[in-house]
């Protein structure tokens, strides 16, 4: 295979001023804390999160919005399931300090990977 130049890596999209650079579905993963993308397809197939459009190999894309109103869903919802779980799941957030309910999605992916590798937020 001497002959076949080397595979080149995958260069950074260039995004115009004002244009939104797509995630794929691995970036994606990275960045929720998902140990394999293989958790995102499964949201996707759910219908727990829609894609922005699709890359080759039919490899799912996402904008950065998209995908931190996901993590502030998820964590709604895991939050709303612990107030009916326990008293002591219920009080859980309190015991920690609790958060205002207008978040920042960025402190919210910040806690689902914190969660994800085992810290204490």
């Amino acid at each position: 295979m001497s002959g076949s130049p080397p595979r080149p890596g995958r260069p950074e999209p260039k995004a115009e001023e004002g244009e939104r650079r797509y995630l794929t579905t691995v970036e994606a993963a990275a960045l929720l804390g998902f140990r394999t993308p293989a958790g995102i397809r499964e949201c996707v197939r759910r219908g727990e999160l829609e894609p922005d459009g699709m890359g080759a190999r039919r490899c799912y894309l996402f904008h950065r919005e998209t995908l931190d109103a996901f993590a502030k869903r998820r964590l709604e919802r895991r939050r709303a399931g612990q107030e009916g779980a326990s008293p002591a799941a219920a009080t859980l957030p309190q015991r920690r300090g609790g958060r205002p309910k207008e978040e920042d999605p960025s402190d919210v992916l910040r806690e689902l990977l914190a969660r994800s590798r085992g810290r204490k937020v």
